[in-house]
């Protein structure tokens, strides 16, 4: 027997039934057009007030069944947008590697026997990105604990190294006297250039240098005034995409927006008193191309886990750490 319940019926599977005179709703179709559409739709002038309101629950329990008549709520808040996963701590988090440098205790542990241009990636030994450098004259900023200026100078270059900081010019001052090569020290600001003669020099480099200058506009104009006609200028920074990611954890957590400006807290540590500051690649082409300079070569290079010792984090794993790029001085 089908047990009547508020004017409406139950079929044997237990699940209530449309009331007497609505058609069963079939999703995805038309209104039937009729008497019976005139009850579903609730508008008949002589239904009773009960059967408009069974009707209603009825059409109601479908629209939540099978969303057949449902109208969207113009009200609703909109649903939440998936965003990226930020380490805990924000911005400031402590990091679990050494970051790569080439001063202190960490510079001075590297190998003069090759230029290095960051953690873990082949050196220019294999880029050969500076070219001949036998006799040739060689401007190095950001000269650290001396590693690259004595690998340079024992290749046969007349070697220029300047540091903003003194405790690096005397450490490159002593290796370069330990290791019997000769290597001219500065100690001043990267930009200042001024006790070098223009059109003097064959080939500038710095090697993570202008990750800390506060307007690297500056040391593009005037290592371009100084820099022979078409000789280029190397130089290495943090990758802007590393520079993104927690250094800690086998997973990549983003740490900050790509164009979010301003210092980068957990690069800093032993060998680098100051922070990198966040750059664009956008950013970095405009501020070379303006200074005179064309890009010949860009590279992102894989790291390797042994080569970069106590540098490494798995971050590196995901996105290349460091970001080398030539450019040559335009002009005659």
């Amino acid at each position: 027997m089908r047990a009547i319940t508020d004017g409406g019926r139950r079929s044997p599977s237990g699940q209530e039934d449309a009331p007497a005179g609505v058609p069963d709703p079939v999703p995805g179709s038309a209104p039937a057009e009729g008497p019976r559409a005139s009850i579903a739709r609730g508008i008949s002038d002589d239904m009773s007030s009960s059967s408009l309101a069974l009707a209603q629950r009825w059409r109601t329990r479908c629209r939540a069944r099978t969303g057949f008549g449902a109208r969207p709520n113009r009200h609703a808040p909109p649903p939440p947008v998936a965003t990226p996963r930020y380490a805990r701590g924000g911005h400031t988090g402590g990091m679990a590697t050494k970051p790569f440098s080439l001063a202190g205790r960490t510079g001075a542990a590297l190998d003069a026997d090759a230029v290095r241009y960051g953690p873990g990636i082949p050196t220019e030994r294999d880029l050969r990105l500076l070219g001949r450098v036998d006799g040739r004259r060689i401007l190095e900023l950001s000269s650290g604990a001396g590693a690259n200026a004595v690998a340079l100078a024992r290749a046969g270059a007349r070697v220029i190294a300047v540091d903003d900081l003194a405790g690096n010019v005397a450490d490159t001052r002593d290796r370069a006297d330990r290791e019997k090569v000769r290597v001219e020290t500065h100690h001043g600001p990267l930009a200042e250039l001024a006790f070098v003669r223009a059109d003097t020099i064959d080939a500038a480099l710095s090697v993570y240098g202008l990750a800390t200058v506060d307007d690297p506009d500056r040391v593009f104009r005037q290592v371009h005034r100084v820099l022979r006609s078409d000789r280029p200028f190397v130089f290495s920074l943090p990758h802007p995409a590393f520079l993104m990611l927690a250094p800690a954890g086998r997973e990549p957590v983003v740490r900050r927006p790509w164009w979010e400006q301003g210092r980068v807290t957990w690069s800093a540590g032993e060998g680098r008193a100051e922070p990198d500051n966040a750059l664009t690649l956008s950013g970095l082409f405009a501020s070379v191309n303006r200074a005179g300079f064309a890009i010949d070569a860009l590279l992102e290079p894989r790291a390797e886990r042994a080569a970069a010792g106590d540098a490494w984090s798995d971050a590196m794993s995901w996105v290349p750490p460091t970001l080398v790029v030539r450019a040559r001085k335009l002009g005659a």
